[in-house]
């Protein structure tokens, strides 16, 4: 059975022109939806929390030479003890008392555990230091690496002041003998106010003198004073009384008892047992002083006084 050919333009389907103008405009709308399709919703099983952002402050800086007293974080404000502590430094008892305050109040405290470093030699001297708790040593390292103590200060000492204005290193290295805390005066602060008050820079003066002072009476003690002298007017110094006995517990090591009064450990030993014979005891840190009066007799004796008596 042949199947007649159908006739030309009847194979092909042409929609009628409302179906093509309908395709036409489902196509075109296709197109613009891809091209400015919006973003995709987030689907969200909870609604979302409102985030605030807060936009950090700058860190505050403060001009330490214009700040007003008791606003310095770590400063003597409240703290009447350590008040009492600083002003009976050579550096502020000379002063008046506003002006002595004014510095006190602008000044820092700041503490050290034992056996930290304060400073070391070489840097560059930019504060006065009083001692308001603990022991501080100050010492020299020799070329053969040797340390040799220069002093020893204690609670209401200062030092530093030699070479605080002249902004040049510090000669000597200090370190906490124990745990200590310390009263920081910046040079800066005392520069600045000498211009209006003198006074400050006499309290300076004066507090340099009396280290120049007690470097002299050091090497008094050296050359004028035995071993066992030497120990001896340390432990007087001590004591809390005059006469009678006394019981002092020792403050630092006996290594360092020994460079303070530039002796060797084994020297200190020997001088100790010297002691013995004028009722010293030394038991670990403890010294006990049978007779404090002949005690001090012996440490102010001529050191020459043997060879006297025995021509």
């Amino acid at each position: 059975l042949a199947i007649p050919a159908l006739p030309a333009g009847l194979g092909s389907y042409r929609p009628c022109p409302h179906e093509a103008r309908s395709a036409a405009h489902r196509t075109g709308a296709t197109e613009i939806r891809k091209k400015h399709r919006p973003f995709p919703r987030l689907r969200q099983s909870k609604p979302l929390k409102a985030l605030i952002f807060v936009k950090p402050s700058p860190p505050q800086t403060v001009n330490l030479d214009t700040q007003k007293p008791g606003n310095l974080e770590g400063s003597m404000m409240a703290e009447s003890l350590d008040l009492v502590t600083a002003r009976s430094a050579v550096l502020f008892s000379s002063l008046p008392r506003p002006i002595a305050d004014s510095i006190l109040q602008r000044s820092a405290t700041k503490s050290f555990r034992r056996g930290e470093t304060i400073f070391c030699q070489g840097d560059t001297a930019q504060n006065i230091y009083v001692v308001l708790d603990g022991w501080v040593k100050l010492f020299r390292i020799t070329p053969t690496g040797a340390e040799a103590v220069v002093g020893v200060f204690t609670k209401g000492r200062s030092f530093g002041e030699a070479v605080a204005f002249e902004n040049v290193a510090y000669p000597v290295t200090a370190e906490a003998v124990t745990d200590s805390r310390l009263l920081l005066v910046r040079t800066s602060l005392l520069t600045t106010m000498m211009r209006d008050q003198p006074e400050i820079a006499m309290a300076v003066v004066s507090s340099t003198f009396r280290h120049l002072h007690s470097l002299v009476a050091q090497v008094e003690q050296l050359k004028a004073h035995t071993g066992a002298q030497r120990v001896a007017e340390f432990l007087l110094d001590l004591c809390d009384v005059e006469c009678g006995s006394c019981t002092i517990t020792l403050p630092y090591d006996k290594t360092l008892i020994a460079g303070r009064l530039g002796m060797q450990p084994a020297s200190l030993s020997r001088a100790f047992n010297r002691l013995e014979q004028l009722g010293v005891k030394i038991a670990h840190n403890q010294a006990t002083i049978a007779n404090i009066g002949q005690l001090r007799e012996y440490m102010l004796e001529d050191r020459s006084a043997p060879w006297k008596k025995a021509e």
